[in-house]
């Protein structure tokens, strides 16, 4: 049977009625389509771009470092991303598989305060500076190897943190002890909550898993030491629903964000039009660029807490509809620039501030609805929320709100319904208070008209 290739105008109408996984997966495939596929009109209900990765509606597309010949007869092993064992987040190796969040450091591992500042929590803190840490660690899996069996028998147990959960329940429990107690034996009074033999088997299976991870993250420095200089590669892989692909595997040369950078180039630049996200999730930490010449019509903006207003402004398609919410960090490690279009004109600003004084952002505001994630209660306690008060009963600000969300509040605010403060403007401040359920308890503040 003869085929004819499907022209231009009907390779276009074809995308039109494409999802957008579905749309790249072709483009993919046959790059001739990638010119009709750019020039249909691209819709996204959910984008997230995280660090290594970019998901598209519940598809996520990923772009890890393998180690193709870590281990005799074991199959390639992811050495970037967040490490199980430790919490580390590595992002490049170098030519021995050394992260470089230790290289980067002239070879020494952050101290724990630095780490507790990077907001990780480390469930097993690895010390390689030193042979002799070396050697430790080596005993540390050479112990587990040895007394795993052992220790695993039902007639002990660790903390019974829940007695009262379903058996099922009790094997991750035991995965949460094991992290906690990663250098020493569980003592007798520890472990009945492994309840059978299936959660024994289960148990076994996961400390192997966990001797297996230790003994991949000292490799590096066993190469180091014989000057062997492994294979790493770049998988791109497709992750939807349970199933995984591998869309394309390259060598690597010691740039991962580059990798990614490429990947977001292939699925959002050179569009003829914007492309339209209801909702755009941004949360890198890694230092990776918009794609060039990208514009969309958003509907929700959500910012993490490293990424700065400055890094998205120029994808923000200038004509397009004001934001209906936008999220944002504002700290003293983020700084922001809040003077930006899109942001004076979002119709509900959400802002959560952990740390730094609170009156200047909220004078600059000019958003109807601003509500103010606060790590304390102090703003609402201390002279900064009286001259709040004090400059929006002399100046116009009718309509606008604020809302400020703290963990905890005195008691005693609550036995007050709500206080009115008239204004010079012929308009009225009024303070509510109310309880904001997996918030916390907020403070609204309204100026309306006088009625």
């Amino acid at each position: 049977m003869n085929s004819k290739p499907v022209g231009y105008e009907s390779s276009k109408a074809i995308f039109s009625f494409l999802d957008p996984n579905m749309r790249l997966a072709v483009s993919l495939r046959n790059p001739s389509n990638r010119t009709a596929e750019r020039a249909v009109p691209l819709k996204i209900n959910e984008l997230t771009m995280d660090n290594h990765k970019i998901v598209v509606d519940g598809t996520t597309y990923e772009c890890a470092i393998y180690q193709m010949n870590c281990c005799e007869n074991k199959p390639p092993f992811r050495v970037s991303g967040r490490n199980e064992l430790n919490g580390r987040w590595t992002c490049d190796v170098d030519d021995f598989g050394i992260p470089d969040y230790i290289t980067q450091v002239d070879g020494r591992l952050k101290s724990i305060l630095d780490v507790q500042k990077q907001r990780h929590k480390p469930l097993l803190q690895i010390q390689l500076e030193t042979e002799l840490e070396i050697r430790d660690f080596e005993a540390t899996i050479e112990a587990d190897e040895s007394y795993y069996l052992f220790r695993l028998n039902p007639e002990f147990a660790i903390y019974d943190l829940e007695a009262k959960m379903e058996a099922d329940g009790s094997n991750l429990l035991f995965e949460l002890e094991c992290r906690r107690s990663h250098d020493r034996l569980f003592n007798e009074e520890e472990l009945s909550l492994l309840k059978n033999e299936e959660h024994l088997q289960s148990a076994i299976s996961y400390m192997k898993k966990r001797i297996d991870l230790m003994e991949k993250l000292l490799l590096p420095f066993e190469n180091q030491s014989k000057n062997i200089r492994p294979k790493f590669e770049i998988h791109v892989t497709k992750h939807q629903g349970d199933s995984t692909n591998v869309l394309e595997r390259v060598n690597y040369t010691g740039n991962l964000h580059k990798a990614v950078n490429s990947l977001r180039e292939f699925m959002f630049s050179k569009r003829l039009h914007a492309v339209v996200v209801t909702k755009l999730n941004i949360s890198q930490d890694c230092p990776i660029p918009m794609p060039r010449q990208l514009k969309m019509n958003i509907t929700e903006l959500n910012l993490g807490e490293n990424v700065t207003t400055e890094l998205v402004e120029p994808i923000i398609n200038a004509s397009s509809s004001p934001l209906e919410k936008l999220h944002i960090f504002v700290n003293n490690d983020t700084p922001q620039k809040m003077d930006l279009e899109f942001i004076r004109t979002a119709k509900v600003l959400n802002i959560y501030k952990n740390q730094g004084t609170v009156l200047p952002l909220i004078l600059n505001l000019v958003n109807q609805k601003v509500n103010i994630q606060l790590s304390h209660r102090s703003f609402l306690t201390d002279e900064e929320f009286v001259v709040l008060i004090r400059t929006y009963r002399t100046e116009e600000n009718i309509s606008q709100t604020f809302h400020f969300i703290v963990d905890q509040f005195e008691e005693a605010i609550t036995e007050f319904g709500f206080i009115s403060i008239p204004t010079e403007n012929l308009t009225v401040i009024i303070i509510t208070y109310e309880y904001i359920v997996h918030q916390g308890y907020g403070i609204r503040m309204r100026v309306l008209p006088w009625e």
